[in-house]
């Protein structure tokens, strides 16, 4: 039989602000070394990062700002997908 290649999505809600490190045991980090330790696995993409790296850090790193409807804080472009310094920042 033939192989055939495949995309696994994986999103994460109402994560702990703050959960992961900045230097050691970052949150991406621990998420690639699962993810790549399935044994056919040949990427792990966290946010836009494929995409980001074309881009400048100004203009992949989104801005904090704070909703003046419900108060929280956020990021303007999400494009880290949730993880900034490698903890996460609350978005998806």
């Amino acid at each position: 039989g033939e192989s055939i290649g495949g995309v696994v999505t994986c999103i994460t809600r109402n994560v702990p602000a703050g959960l992961g490190a900045t230097v050691v045991d970052k949150f991406e980090a621990v998420l690639a070394n699962a993810g790549v330790s399935i044994p056919v696995a040949k990427g792990f993409e966290s946010g836009d990062s494929f995409e980001g790296a074309l881009l400048t850090g100004k203009e992949h790193n989104g801005d904090f700002y704070v909703n003046p409807e419900t108060g929280a804080t956020r990021t303007r472009t999400n494009r880290s997908g949730g993880i900034k310094g490698g903890t996460m920042n609350r978005e998806n």
